[in-house]
C-alpha cells in the first residue's frame, strides 16, 4: 500500500467507526441547516434543541395563570357584552324615534 491509500483506508475506518451501528450517519456528521444548529455544533452540542427546565414554583405560576385567565374571560365578556348593549339601547332609540 501506499501512504495515499494507507491515508485513505484510515479515514474510511474513521468514517464507518463514527457512523451509527447500521451505516447511517449521526446528528454530529450531518450537515447543519440552520444557523442555530452550526452555532450549537459550534458548542459541542448534537442538535440546536436546548431543553427547558422544571419551573421551580409551579404551584405560584398556575394561581398566576388561572388569574390571567379569568381576567382574559371577564375582558372578553366585558367587550362583547357591552357591544350587545350599545347595541339593543340603539334599536330601541331608533324604534322610538320612528313613530
Amino acid at each position: 500500500m501506499t501512504r495515499m491509500d494507507e491515508s485513505q483506508a484510515a479515514g474510511r475506518q474513521g468514517e464507518a467507526g463514527a457512523s451509527g451501528v447500521d451505516g447511517r450517519r449521526t446528528a454530529r456528521e450531518l450537515p447543519p441547516v440552520t444557523e442555530r444548529e452550526l452555532a450549537a455544533r459550534a458548542r459541542g452540542l448534537s442538535s440546536a434543541y436546548i431543553p427547558g427546565g422544571d419551573d421551580p414554583e409551579l404551584e405560584r405560576t398556575k394561581r398566576t395563570e388561572a388569574r390571567y385567565m379569568r381576567l382574559l374571560i371577564g375582558m372578553v365578556l366585558l367587550i362583547v357584552g357591552s357591544g350587545l348593549i350599545v347595541s339593543l339601547v340603539g334599536l330601541a332609540l331608533a324604534a322610538g324615534v320612528g313613530k
